[in-house]
């Protein structure tokens, strides 16, 4: 196949002096088709383009990016689809193209790379000149044909970057702590430059802290930023839904493409503070954030994975709103509406985004009346826009984290349980081949590979719904993948992202859950229930192994939400319903064992010390509650 796609490179670059479709013609991936007829010779990131970078020796250049990234697109415009840029990279190296959304495990091995060397996070597009070893020479995001302000080439640029010595940049990184880089004015945490991203699981683990631990200052910090994460830009007031991070320390102005796992994590984030604050500015977020995903978002069976930042070509377009043509729309519209009055949203002829463009977000706690009409209206002038490009890929991890949020969801409206089990059942049905889960599907085609991600969530979603339902299939289920996980993705202490035991799985938490640090989770709710001689030897193992790193809160929340602990608690289905009914999987970290106790006992345990023995699950509610404030 290759030499036959080789002939054909060839004969187009003698008929017409440059590629016109590349081999990315063959892909399944949307976002690697988008670069089908870009006229740089790129390779699918595989052994051949491996093999082709020793014999030529031609380093490789790697690009990495996703279909709703803005700069992703940016940068093919500006780079990948003029002929010059094309021959210099298709002259100097191997390219290759990778969509990060198919191959995580690639992007997680160049993205740990990268923050060993400049101890900070990479972003997209991220592109990495490397030999064929993959041992990276030069680290670089968007190349601008010209830059404006040195006067550069992109030639320059990448040559410039290739004579850098980047291993000389290594040292020991700061630990960094949550309140040392927590934002007292707007929340959030000061540790991107000027930007924010959400970074859900330190909400978690702030969760637990005031819980077990009774600082009052984790809430403090908890609630300012949740409030405004949920009320500024980063939130869409009009259609719902949380774009992925803030470009300003304000969260006005957001990046934005909005992404499915982002949106699942800060759900369980809101509805945990919920219970926990009874805030029910926490719980409305929630509900316009689900009603965009299941109304926009979800074809039937599962839900897609992103909207793309950009509609007609502009980053934002869509979202923004345009002074002057909301007040032609009001006098056509609704003439007894004063444009003014808009300013309770921020929408201001001097913008907040650019001159008359404004990004419109909330003043007050509460949404009064007024307010609400005023989204309304501003709903049906946005109808009157082109909806931006939906990644209609389908991720199989990613939708677990969405349907592990809807079970947190089901807490306050049981009717949506059913359409949780519906949708497990579809992705069980389409993913799920001889304990095999294949990662995602796009163009109606699966992509085979075997990733930790989907295998981790996907336990950690059965372990949520058998706390929620009782129905003990899910439990067996959960422990059923987890031995299968473990003999696909774990060595010597170590979860790996492949079978292949070849790239060592992430730590890291700045955009999404850790898989190892989940898998790890997933064996703390097990072990209390199933207590086997391996998942025991596997937590104590990884456990050590991560202990010796140099972790911290901020990049590595959920290794620290390991120390609380897990209470198992066994009683018959009604009392453990009545527990259920009251919401305290959503607060603690507790497992259910029903028995057929016909005295209806209830028992709660942990660390094998049980202490409570009760009837009444409010007095074992209470008995926790004060066992919990006393330790």
């Amino acid at each position: 196949m290759e030499f036959l796609i080789s002939l054909l490179i060839l004969f187009q670059i003698l008929h017409f002096g440059e590629i016109k479709i590349n081999r990315l013609f063959l892909s399944n991936s949307s976002y690697l088709k988008q670069h089908q007829t870009n006229p740089v010779n790129w390779h699918f990131f595989n052994s051949y383009s491996l093999f082709l970078s020793k014999y030529t020796n031609k380093p490789l250049f790697i690009s990495i990016g996703f279909k709703s990234c803005h700069w992703c697109n940016e940068l093919e415009k500006e780079l990948f689809k003029k002929s010059d840029a094309a021959n210099f990279l298709n002259k100097k190296f191997i390219p290759v193209k990778i969509d990060k959304e198919e191959m995580p495990q690639i992007d997680n091995y160049f993205q740990s790379y990268y923050f060993k060397i400049y101890g900070k996070n990479a972003g997209w597009p991220l592109n990495i000149i490397s030999d064929y070893k993959l041992k990276p020479k030069a680290f670089f995001s968007f190349v601008p044909y010209k830059d404006e302000f040195t006067g550069k080439s992109y030639k320059k640029i990448i040559l410039e970057k290739l004579n850098e010595d980047i291993t000389i940049k290594t040292k020991n990184h700061q630990t960094l702590q949550i309140s040392k880089v927590f934002d007292q004015k707007y929340g959030g945490f000061l540790v991107d430059g000027l930007l924010k991203f959400p970074r859900n699981e330190i909400y978690q683990l702030l969760a637990d802290r005031y819980i077990y631990e009774h600082n009052i200052n984790d809430k403090e910090i908890a609630t300012l930023s949740l409030y405004n994460m949920a009320s500024k830009g980063l939130f869409d007031i009009i259609d719902g839904g949380f774009f992925r991070y803030s470009t300003d320390t304000e969260w006005i102005i957001p990046h934005f493409e909005k992404m499915l796992y982002t949106n699942a994590l800060l759900i369980s984030t809101y509805l945990r503070w919920y219970s926990i604050t009874n805030n029910k500015f926490y719980l409305n977020t929630v509900k316009k954030t689900l009603s965009f995903w299941l109304n926009n978002m979800y074809n039937g069976k599962y839900f897609y994975s992103s909207i793309n930042a950009d509609s007609n070509d502009m980053e934002g377009q869509y979202y923004l709103i345009d002074y002057r043509k909301l007040q032609d729309y009001l006098k056509n519209n609704y003439p007894n509406i004063d444009i003014k009055t808009f300013e309770k949203l921020h929408i201001t002829k001097d913008g907040n985004f650019d001159y008359f463009l404004n990004q419109p977000y909330l003043s007050d706690y509460e949404l009064d009346n007024k307010t609400r009409y005023l989204i309304n209206i501003l709903q049906t002038y946005r109808l009157k826009k082109p909806f931006p490009q939906i990644d209609k890929q389908i991720i199989f991890s990613w939708n677990m984290e969405m349907l592990k949020a809807l079970i947190d969801y089901s807490y306050f409206d049981r009717k949506i349980l059913n359409f949780i089990i519906k949708t497990l059942f579809n992705l069980e049905k389409d993913f799920i081949y001889h304990n095999n889960i294949f990662h995602s599907k796009n163009l109606n085609t699966l992509n085979t590979n075997s990733l930790l991600e989907d295998y981790a969530f996907y336990i950690e979603t059965l372990i949520a719904l058998y706390n929620r339902t009782l129905n003990k299939d899910f439990f067996y289920k959960a422990i059923k993948f987890t031995n299968i996980a473990i003999n696909k993705f774990y060595k010597n202490g170590n979860w790996y992202t492949t079978e292949s035991h070849k790239f060592i799985a992430s730590l890291n938490e700045k955009y999404k859950k850790s898989a190892a640090l989940t898998m790890l989770l997933n064996l703390k709710y097990i072990l209390p229930i199933s207590n086997k001689d391996l998942f025991i030897k596997v937590y104590k193992e990884t456990y050590e192994n991560i202990s010796k790193l140099r972790l911290d809160s901020i990049n590595n929340p959920s290794f620290y939400r390991l120390r609380f602990p897990t209470i198992k608690i066994t009683g018959n289905r009604k009392n453990l319903n009545l527990l259920i009914d009251n919401k305290l999987p959503l607060k603690y970290h507790l497992i259910f064992k029903e028995t057929q106790d016909k005295y209806l006992y209830l028992t709660a345990c942990y660390n094998k010390i049980c202490f409570i023995h009760t009837k009444s699950p409010y007095e074992l509610i209470k008995i926790i509650n004060n066992k919990i404030n006393n330790n």
